[in-house]
């Protein structure tokens, strides 16, 4: 799992590994990408942690899912809404393509391959 904040995702655009190492990690792990009410500086629709969502799903297509820490333990406010935090996925995930391999295919390969 890769846990992160909208200050880190100028970072993570830039290339710090050389490519190979990249490559190599994108074949041996897996990126979730979740919980942006826990990330976002500016609250709900979490539009501030958009990029560093949609830059992990871009960057490993086939090594990300989706998940949610539901009922939501250990917040230190109110539970966000649900509803919101699903609307997050098409904002990160921009196909049709994207979102079924985020929410269906690639946990298949994950958890069931």
């Amino acid at each position: 799992m890769v846990r992160g904040s909208p200050a880190q995702e100028v970072q993570f655009q830039v290339p710090i590994q050389p490519r190979a190492r990249v490559e190599t990690v994108q074949n041996r792990s897996w990126v979730k990408v979740t919980c942006p009410e826990r990330m976002t500086l500016a609250g709900p629709p979490y539009d501030d942690v958009v990029p560093f969502g949609r830059a992990l799903v871009e960057h490993f297509p086939d090594r990300v899912i989706w998940g949610t820490d539901w009922p939501h333990p250990n917040m230190k406010k109110e539970a966000p809404d649900d509803g919101m935090i699903v609307d997050h996925i098409p904002k990160i995930a921009l196909t049709a393509a994207e979102q079924k391999a985020l929410l269906v295919d690639n946990s298949m390969r994950l958890y069931w391959y």
